[in-house]
């Protein structure tokens, strides 16, 4: 009913269209959000006895725009783990026209848990960081990072980011509450555990020292540039 309404006090033909229009503006606004906004839209923890997850979600019809920011969103997701002392954390990107998922996963943890649960098939997310999907035709406007692609890749070896397997497509599955976290959490409560090589690897996977600052033009608005260091305190897991 509110449907129907919406679309007559918005000289919208059908709600469907309505729909779509609006699918389009959100995805407009969450595609144009830099990766600390992305990450933390909306993300939600569980406690899920033996580990707290964090779990964020992000849903758009153009999920290749969000890809392309997947360095910057892999680095979030480990400064999130460390600002809210998580056990493991995912980042969901829920493709509204074809009702499908992907994971991106920032660690060896993550990566196992989520093949045990899941079982999708893996990729590198950074991939996806080309020139190609950089100038793929979308909503979005694309932001250069402060810090250079050959910096980046220096800033994810010292901090033990790996792009292979970061990525995993989990198929026609759409819903946090229903879909993504329930299965986790029977898998964790059903006795889920590191093997002992994923728990080694995970010790040595850091979070980098975050840079922000904020740029406040009057009449424009303010934004927040994030930019990664390491230093020897990050190195030795302080």
């Amino acid at each position: 009913m509110f449907a129907t309404l919406l679309a007559f006090i918005g000289e919208e033909s059908h709600p469907n269209i309505l729909a779509q229009e609006m699918f389009k503006a959100k995805t407009a606004f969450l595609c144009n959000l830099n990766a600390y906004s992305v990450v933390r839209a909306d993300q939600k923890n569980f406690d899920m006895g033996k580990f707290l997850v964090g779990w964020a979600t992000i849903e758009v019809n153009d999920p290749l725009a969000i890809l392309a920011k997947s360095r910057d969103i892999l680095f979030e997701l480990r400064v999130l783990k460390k600002e809210k002392n998580l056990d493991l954390v995912f980042l969901s990107v829920v493709d509204l026209q074809k009702k499908q998922t992907v994971l991106l996963l920032c660690g060896t943890n993550e990566l196992q848990l989520a093949k045990a649960v899941f079982k999708g098939a893996t990729s590198n997310a950074l991939d996806y960081v080309n020139d190609e999907v950089k100038s793929h035709s979308s909503t979005c406007t694309h932001h250069n990072h402060s810090h250079g692609a050959s910096d980046m890749d220096a800033l994810a070896r010292a901090i033990n980011l790996e792009g292979e397997d970061s990525l995993m497509d989990i198929g026609a599955k759409v819903s946090r509450k229903l879909e993504f976290v329930p299965p986790v959490k029977d898998m964790i409560t059903s006795g889920w555990e590191p093997d002992r090589r994923s728990a080694r690897i995970s010790t040595m996977e850091f979070a980098p020292h975050v840079h922000t600052e904020h740029a406040c033009i009057e009449g424009v608005g303010c934004s927040l540039e994030r930019s990664y260091s390491i230093d020897a305190n990050t190195q030795d897991g302080a």
